[in-house]
This record gives C-alpha cells, sequence and structure tokens, in this order.
C-alpha cells in the first residue's frame, strides 16, 4: 500500500485497554506498547500514551513496567464495574491524543502496527488492518481478499449481515470523528457497543481506508454460540432502544437490525424446527441472501 501523506498534524497517539482481572496481561501488552512506540519514534516526532482503564476495582492494576522509555503509561480506576462501553468512554475522554487506539487486553500486535496505520491513514478518519482470528490456536485470516475488506463501508451489510470489523483494535481513529452520541449514551449490556460505534460514523457519512497489511490478532475464547446469541441479542436490543429514543440512526435501519436479530434467534437456536427455520430463510431472503453474500466474497 502506498503511503498517505498526513496534513493534520498528530502529537500523540493513545492507546486504551480495558481491563478487567487483567493483570496476567500486562507484560504482553506493554511489550507490544514499548516496540510499537519505539518504531513510530524512529519515523515520526509522535509521542504514544497508554492508559489502562481498571473496570475491576476489587483488584489492584500492578504494572510491568511502571517507567517505560519510549510512551506514558497511566492507571485509570472505574469506581465500580462499569462495562467495556463505559470504559472505553471513560479512557477516551481522559486521552490527549488526537488519534484513538482501541486494544482488548488479550489481543494481539505487530510490532509496527502503529506505523503502519499512521502512514496510511492520511487525512481519514478511520483505517481498518487485516488480521487474524484465532481460536485454539489456529489463525484465520480475518479479509480474505481485497472485495471482502471493502465490506466495512457498505452499512446495509452491518445492518443485515453481520459486523464486518472484528474488533476496534483493527482500527486507528481520529479522535475528532467519534460520535459524540456514542460518548453520551452509554450501552451496560457488553457486546454491540462497538458496532454501535460504527454505525453512526457510517450514518454520517465517515468512510473507512482500507489497510490490507495483516497488523492485529483477534484472540477468541470459543464460548458456547447459543450464550454468545443471547449477550448480543442483549446488547443489541440496548443499543436500538437507545437509538430509536432519542432518534440516534435512521428508524429504517433500526428496522433492519432488528429483524436480523429476530432472524438469528430463530435459525441459530437449538430449539427452531427445521422447517421453521426453512421458512424463516424464505420469508427473509434479503437477509439470507445478504449473509451468503458477505461470508463467501
Amino acid at each position: 500500500m502506498v503511503k498517505m501523506i498526513m496534513n493534520k498534524k498528530v502529537s500523540k497517539i493513545s492507546v486504551i485497554t480495558t481491563l478487567y482481572k487483567g493483570n496476567k496481561y500486562i507484560e504482553q501488552l506493554q511489550k507490544m506498547i514499548e516496540k510499537n512506540a519505539e518504531i513510530l519514534r524512529k519515523q515520526y516526532d509522535i509521542d504514544v500514551e497508554y492508559i489502562l482503564v481498571n473496570d475491576f476495582p476489587d483488584e489492584d492494576v500492578i504494572l510491568f513496567d511502571e517507567r517505560p522509555l519510549n510512551y506514558i503509561v497511566r492507571v485509570q480506576n472505574n469506581e465500580v464495574n462499569s462495562g467495556i462501553h463505559v470504559s472505553r468512554i471513560n479512557g477516551i475522554k481522559n486521552s490527549d491524543g488526537e488519534l484513538i487506539f482501541i486494544l482488548d487486553q488479550d489481543d494481539k500486535i505487530e510490532k509496527n502496527y502503529l506505523l503502519s496505520q499512521y502512514e496510511n491513514l492520511g487525512d481519514n478518519d478511520v483505517i481498518v488492518c487485516n488480521g487474524y482470528k484465532e481460536l485454539d490456536n489456529y489463525n484465520k485470516v480475518i479479509y480474505r481478499d481485497v472485495l471482502k475488506h471493502h465490506l466495512i463501508n457498505k452499512k446495509n451489510i452491518y445492518l443485515l449481515a453481520a459486523n464486518q470489523i472484528v474488533s476496534p483494535g483493527q482500527c486507528l481513529i481520529r479522535k475528532s470523528a467519534i460520535p459524540k452520541e456514542w460518548l453520551e449514551n452509554p450501552q451496560y449490556a457488553n457486546g454491540s457497543d462497538d458496532l454501535f460505534l460504527w454505525l453512526l460514523m457510517l450514518e454520517k457519512g465517515i468512510k473507512f481506508r482500507v489497510n490490507r497489511e495483516k497488523l492485529y490478532v483477534h484472540v477468541m475464547t470459543g464460548e458456547n454460540l447459543s450464550d454468545d446469541l443471547k449477550k448480543m441479542s442483549l446488547s443489541d436490543k440496548e443499543m436500538l432502544d437507545i437509538s430509536e429514543k432519542k432518534k440516534l440512526l435512521n428508524a429504517k435501519d433500526i428496522k433492519k437490525r432488528r429483524r436480523l436479530i429476530k432472524y438469528l434467534n430463530v435459525t441459530k437456536s437449538n430449539d427452531t424446527t427445521r422447517i421453521k427455520k426453512y421458512i424463516t430463510y424464505l420469508l427473509n431472503i434479503d437477509i439470507t441472501i445478504l449473509k451468503i453474500y458477505a461470508f463467501y466474497i
């Protein structure tokens, strides 16, 4: 990928990680940020700050390195367990960087993550890199080809098929582009706050730039699918209820996403008969086709 020319001044990048019983991850996290900050600083006069938001107040955060050479580290404690969305908001509100990178506690990045994302961002508001989904030590490429990667800008796919960005950890985001609606309307059911962010951005006409380099690894836990579906449905409902009440998203878009959740609750349930699943596929043929398209492209 050809490097973009950056016209908007950047003096600092803020990396934000929410910790929940996360002390076992801190050594790996700090080593990754140290290497990234070192490589970035050799090329550009850009500082890196690392904000660790502790969302498990019963446990003190124990830093691996309290005085890192190439970046500043800060620990911020939530007064009570508040969930991932509130924690991310708290980290962003207390950050000083023009660019924001949200990294989950158990995920991994390449040593040139920040350099590559910064160099390819240009004057865009968001850049989304490629990477891997890791489950049981097996890595699967997130975007097999450029066509699949470019679905990140297709709002209808998010609404009627699936979230096209596996994790915010794939993204370097301009802080000024983060919608105030996302910062002012926290979700308390974990799961859909990142989808909420992408939908608000797409609603505002923000385009996501593609970085084909594989820089990020999303570590999947392998939790029970039905449990995941229940959590997603609960979080999605909260997101859609907030959006409907406060008119944050287009009414037609809210209706589409509600249809998808209903569709998934029927077709993914072990309690649903085969014939009822087939009928649901046919009655919602637009969803069925889009899901097949998004999966196989």
